[in-house]
C-alpha cells in the first residue's frame, strides 16, 4: 500500500506562484517513488476539498503553501483551510507549513491537539525574487536560495528520513546559502537580502515528535 502526500499549491499572487512552481519539483519525486500525492492546486487548494480529501485518504504527511498567520493556514484567495476550530484534522500527522507564523501559536495548539509533527515558522517566511523572472520563477536564481531548502525539507521527509533530520538537512541547505550570499562571490542582489534568509533560518521550527516518520 502507498504513503499518501498531501500538498496545497495555490496561486493567486506572486508569492504563491513562486511556491507552486518551485513545488511541482516535491510532486515529481514523491511520484517517482510511488508516493501517492494529492495535488490540491490553484483553486482547489480551499477548505472543502481538503476536508474530502483528508477525511477519505487520511494523508499522513501535509504540506500547505500560501500565506497564513499565528491563527490560520490559508489556501487559494487566502482563505482559510486549517484554523483553531479544526486543528484536529492534523491530528496523527506530519505537517509542513510553508506559511508565514503558523508556527507560533497554530504549531503549538495542533501538537496539544494529537499533530505528530509540525514543522513551519513562528514568524515571516521571507522570499526574495527578481521582477524579470516573475513570469518564469524556476529561472530565478535569487528565489531557489530561499526556496530549495524549503524543498529539501519536503524531500527528505519523503525519503523517508525522520522530521528531525529533514529539519536539520533545511537548516544546513539555508546557512551553506547564506554563507555564500556573504561572500566575496555573492552578486549584489544576493548580499542586499542575506539578512532575510537568516530570518528564515531562526524562524524555521520543528514541534512534536522530532523522531517521526512518513
Amino acid at each position: 500500500m502507498s504513503k499518501t502526500f498531501l500538498i496545497t499549491r495555490p496561486n493567486h499572487d506572486l508569492l504563491t506562484t513562486y511556491l507552486f512552481y518551485f513545488s511541482s519539483e516535491i510532486i515529481k519525486k514523491a511520484k517517482d517513488r510511488n508516493i501517492k500525492v494529492l495535488d490540491l492546486k490553484k483553486e482547489k487548494a480551499n477548505q472543502k476539498i481538503f476536508l474530502s480529501y483528508n477525511k477519505k485518504h487520511s494523508p499522513k504527511f501535509i504540506n500547505f503553501n500560501g500565506h497564513g498567520n499565528e491563527d490560520n493556514i490559508c489556501g487559494f484567495d487566502d482563505k482559510t483551510i486549517i484554523n483553531q476550530k479544526n486543528l484536529q484534522l492534523l491530528k496523527n500527522k506530519i505537517v509542513y507549513s510553508l506559511t508565514c507564523e503558523s508556527a507560533k501559536k497554530l504549531g503549538q495548539e495542533a501538537i496539544k491537539k494529537g499533530c505528530l509533527c509540525f514543522l513551519g515558522y513562528k514568524n515571516k517566511f521571507y522570499l526574495a525574487y527578481l521582477n524579470r523572472y516573475q513570469y518564469q520563477p524556476k529561472n530565478d536564481y535569487l528565489a531557489k536560495l530561499f526556496l530549495i531548502p524549503s524543498n529539501i525539507l519536503v524531500n527528505s521527509i519523503l525519503k523517508g528520513l525522520t522530521t528531525d533530520q529533514a529539519y536539520k538537512k533545511s537548516q544546513q541547505a539555508m546557512i551553506k546559502n547564506f554563507r555564500y550570499m556573504i561572500s566575496s562571490n555573492a552578486k549584489s542582489v544576493e548580499k542586499e537580502v542575506a539578512s532575510f534568509l537568516w530570518l528564515n533560518i531562526k524562524n524555521q521550527v520543528i514541534l512534536g515528535n522530532k523522531d517521526s516518520l512518513f
